[in-house]
């Protein structure tokens, strides 16, 4: 194993010690979007009102804000994260550990980040759910 590998290995075990034997806070929530491309009947997010957005500079200063007081890993949210690609960008540099939510449609970029996919089901019950998303992949 090279030496970054091992550097992301013991960054992960600090995280997860930190995390189980102290009352360190070591994670932050993020919402960087209110905006989604889909309206997911289940979702409660397009059906409640959000406050304005913070524009990019302001974002990444909050994020930059979060890791100076010690927050190591963030979990990244919105309506649809990637509908803001430079600040999911932007929190993979800024956070060891960035956990990125998203539906998919928008594609993954090729930053070093930990990506969660939403999924509902067989695609009839995924499609029936979310509407059926345009293909991403030629």
């Amino acid at each position: 194993m090279n030496w970054s590998g091992k550097m992301k290995i013991h960054k992960k075990a600090r995280l997860l010690y930190t995390w189980a034997f102290t009352n360190t806070k070591t994670t932050a929530a993020i919402d960087i979007t209110n905006t989604c491309n889909l309206k997911c009947s289940h979702c409660y997010w397009w059906k409640e009102e959000r406050p304005a957005e913070l524009d990019d500079d302001s974002m990444v200063a909050f994020m930059k804000g979060l890791r100076a007081r010690g927050m190591t890993a963030a979990i990244i949210y919105g309506g649809e994260p990637m509908l803001r690609p430079r600040m999911c960008e932007a929190a993979s540099r800024i956070f060891d550990h960035p956990l990125i939510f998203t539906n998919g449609t928008q594609g993954f970029a090729p930053f070093d980040a930990q990506w969660i996919l939403s999924l509902d089901g067989t695609r009839e019950v995924h499609d029936s759910i979310r509407g059926r998303a345009p293909s991403i992949v030629p």
